[in-house]
């Protein structure tokens, strides 16, 4: 990227330090860290943002997994419902998992 300057220069800048460097030069050392240190929060800012989404999208998986797992376990229940001889033992089995993993993921 290149930056025109007010004295008409051109500034070619390949990374953050150059525009450390370019702020150094004409706006002094003291703006320098005064801009580092914002530079510093908003990066520490993006990290803490992009961890909190990868746990928040590890969450989503997980629970996606569980809806699965419990439209498995309906299906079952419905099954076991229609027949001419129900096994209440069955769906009381079926029930008691679906509790159990649902608990879990509390």
């Amino acid at each position: 990227m290149n930056i025109i300057l007010k004295d008409g220069t051109i500034l070619k800048v390949f990374s953050d330090n150059d525009i450390l460097d370019c702020i150094r030069e004409n706006l002094g050392y003291e703006m320098e860290e005064i801009i580092k240190k914002h530079m510093d929060n908003t990066y520490a800012e993006i990290n803490k943002n992009e961890s909190d989404f990868k746990n928040y999208e590890g969450t989503l998986d997980s629970h996606n997994c569980l809806f699965n797992d419990i439209i498995d376990y309906v299906e079952k229940i419905k099954k076991e419902i229609e027949k001419k001889r129900t096994n209440k033992y069955i769906i009381l089995d079926t029930l008691k998992r679906i509790e159990k993993e649902v608990t879990e993921q509390i």
